[in-house]
C-alpha cells in the first residue's frame, strides 16, 4: 500500500475529497499524514519479524570514544548490563561516562521503519488505526471509530500471524539468556565483600 493509498483511506473515512498527490495544499492531507506518520512509529516499538535484529555492533566515535544510537533504533538491548541507551548515545552506568572507547554489542534491537519498507500486513493494521484515530480526531463519530477499530482488530490478527509463521520462536533470543550464554551478567563487576562466605 502506497503512503497516498493510506491517506486517502483515512480521507473517505471522514468524508473528504481524495487527493492525487500528498504535497497538496489541504489541512485534512497534512492532518492525515500526521495521524498515519504517529500510528506507524506507534505499533512498530514492540518489535516484529520485520524491524528486530539481534546481535548488532555500534562502533566508537574516533576521538570521542562515544557510541551513537541512530535516531530509527527505538529498542536497545546491549549484552554487557551496564551499557544503557541515553538518548542517541551508549552509557556506562558503572563508570558513569558517555566515553566507552570501545565497540558495543546490542544483543536486539528495534527499528522503525519508513512506511514504504514496511510489509503490506502492517501497513493495512496501521492504515485502519490511523483511520479510527483521525475519526475521533476529526469526526468524534464513535460508530465509526468503532468501525475502523474492528477492522484493526482483524489487520491484526493476520499480522500476528505472519509474525509467529516468519520469526523463529527461540528460548536463546531472551535478552537474559543471551547475556548469561555470553558470560555477562549484571553483577560481574561488584566486588565481593565477602569471599569465604557461602551465605
Amino acid at each position: 500500500m502506497e503512503k497516498l493509498e493510506a491517506v486517502q483511506m483515512l480521507l473517505r473515512a471522514i468524508g473528504s475529497s481524495p487527493v492525487n498527490s500528498l504535497n497538496v495544499a489541504h489541512p485534512d492531507v497534512a492532518n492525515a499524514l500526521s495521524s498515519l506518520e504517529r500510528l506507524r512509529k506507534s505499533v512498530q516499538k514492540r518489535g516484529w519479524w520485520f524491524n528486530t535484529d539481534y546481535n548488532v555492533v555500534f562502533q566508537a566515535e574516533v576521538g570521542t570514544g562515544e557510541v551513537g544510537i541512530p535516531k530509527e533504533i527505538t529498542k536497545f538491548i546491549p549484552a554487557e548490563a551496564t551499557f544503557v541507551k541515553r538518548g542517541r548515545k551508549v552509557y556506562n552506568s558503572q563508570t558513569q561516562t558517555f566515553n566507552i572507547g570501545t565497540s558495543v554489542t546490542a544483543l536486539k534491537t528495534v527499528r522503525s521503519l519508513e512506511w514504504e519498507d514496511l510489509p503490506s500486513s502492517m501497513q493495512e493494521y496501521a492504515a485502519y488505526l490511523a483511520c479510527a484515530q483521525f475519526i475521533s480526531d476529526e469526526l468524534e463519530d464513535t460508530t465509526k471509530e468503532e468501525k475502523y477499530q474492528k477492522l484493526a482488530g482483524i489487520a491484526k490478527i493476520d499480522l500476528d500471524a505472519e509474525d509467529l509463521e516468519s520469526i523463529k520462536v527461540n528460548v536463546f533470543h531472551n535478552a537474559r539468556v543471551m547475556r548469561a550464554r555470553s558470560g555477562q551478567t549484571p553483577y560481574q563487576n561488584r566486588i565481593n565483600l565477602r569471599p569465604n562466605s557461602y551465605i
